[in-house]
């Protein structure tokens, strides 16, 4: 027994190493042959202990190179609650309670992430944890996001990153996961740019990429690049996204991280039906999706809306209109609403392209994205979809009403000005007429 309780400690060790030189599928092998070897210990709380902290660490490392929603991801974390729960340890719960809802929200389980996360925030707080505080922070703002509470998420996001600058020294060393102070840079991105902080959103973006090349951990920068490459398209800078997308494969691809490796292929797909490639694009863009949902990972609705917004590039509006389909079920079914003023305003566009008789159902989807982006606080949505809401009227001589809409809302924008929504709603503006 005596041999066996010291081997288990020398592969846990070897696990350990493995992970701080990002070698995580020998991790998975020294952890995995460990738990098998400690199963044949008797049982003690010593043993329940061990085989806790050994759950822990094989959880990261599976999350890595298999995703995030792996059912073996899900039950390694499920076994470190149960194991958890028997020895009544509150510093373990944070990382089991971090763990599941990475699954969850993975799996887009969104409201059950967000109780997760709440359950984070106050575990961490109840124990005056500052560095589970961080995490805690970036689960909430990242499941907040999700919902399309953008306001909410950005101040939790940036809770997250000024608590991270406070100690950073705590979070050298080995990851579970993505960098927090990375993840929070990195889902601010976004939350700044739908709320129409464009420039803002860039450089937190660009932040994001310095600090995982300081940290020199190719997960976190995998991460933080496709993140920028996601913002990128959000702007409509094709070449940038595609430049981005090809760092990301850059670091996924040799490091075998298929999440990111999938995800980068469809971005870089994407980018190149933004270009006009729409043959290769879509190619590409599909086999990364598919590439995802062989993870585990389930059709998201924001990829949905994505493919079905590309596929209107290229189009293929018909294949487009169906995929919106899918993504309002999805975003019925799992909460996940940030999409949902683009979802409607490219209903719109696509019917009036595929029939221009069909003018009142389009103001009725242009309205309708309106009203979402504004509840949303999405500045960026909402001059999108009073665009596309000024554009029907400017061609049916509503030139007053049009310009009565679209002007304080591209007024309100003080940074950005020279992205391509901004100068295309400029250029709308002038065309109806302002001065």
């Amino acid at each position: 027994m005596a041999a066996i309780a010291r081997a288990v400690r020398y592969l846990q060790y070897a696990g350990e190493n493995a992970q701080r030189r990002s070698a995580h599928h020998e991790a998975i092998d020294h952890f995995s042959h460990a738990l098998t070897l400690l199963s044949a210990l008797p049982e003690t709380p010593e043993r329940t202990r061990q085989e806790l902290t050994l759950h822990l660490a094989l959880g990261p490392a599976l999350a890595i190179m298999r995703g995030d929603a792996a059912p073996e991801v899900v039950q390694t974390y499920l076994r470190a609650q149960t194991l958890c729960q028997q020895l009544g340890e509150s510093a373990e719960s944070l990382l089991v309670l971090h763990g599941l809802w990475t699954g969850y929200n993975a799996l887009l389980q969104i409201r059950r992430a967000r109780d997760l996360g709440e359950e984070y925030l106050a575990l961490a707080l109840q124990r005056n944890d500052d560095v589970a505080l961080v995490e805690a922070h970036r689960t909430l703002g990242t499941s907040l996001f999700y919902l399309g509470e953008f306001v909410s998420a950005r101040a939790h996001l940036e809770e997250g990153v000024a608590r991270y600058y406070q100690q950073r020294d705590h979070f050298r060393g080995a990851k579970r996961g993505e960098d927090p102070g990375v993840a929070c840079l990195a889902f601010l991105v976004s939350a700044l740019g739908f709320l129409g902080y464009l420039q803002q959103a860039q450089q937190r973006a660009e932040e994001a990429q310095q600090l995982a090349q300081e940290l020199a951990h190719p997960y976190s920068l995998a991460f933080a690049r496709y993140r920028a490459s996601l913002h990128a398209l959000f702007c409509r800078q094709a070449p940038a996204a595609q430049t981005l997308a090809e760092a990301v494969l850059e670091v996924a691809v040799p490091y075998a991280f298929p999440f990111y490796a999938a995800l980068g292929t469809a971005v870089r797909g994407g980018a190149l039906v933004r270009q006009g490639q729409s043959e290769e694009g879509l190619v590409l863009l599909r086999q990364g999706l598919q590439g995802l949902y062989v993870t585990g990972t389930r059709p998201a609705p924001h990829w949905l809306v994505w493919q079905a917004e590309l596929c209107g590039y290229a189009g293929q509006l018909e294949d487009g209109l169906r995929l919106l389909d899918e993504a309002q079920l999805q975003a019925d079914t799992t909460g996940n609403y940030h999409a949902l003023a683009e979802l409607h305003r490219l209903q719109g566009e696509f019917l009036l392209a595929l029939a221009a008789e069909r003018t009142a159902e389009a103001e009725t989807c242009f309205q309708t994205a309106l009203t979402v982006a504004q509840r949303q606080q999405a500045k960026t949505l909402e001059l999108r979809a009073a665009m596309s809401l000024s554009r029907l009227w400017q061609q049916h001589d509503k030139h007053a009403a049009a310009l009565a809409l679209l002007s304080p809302i591209y007024d309100w924008f003080t940074e950005g000005l020279d992205a391509p929504d901004l100068q295309e709603a400029y250029a709308l503006l002038q065309a109806l007429g302002r001065s």
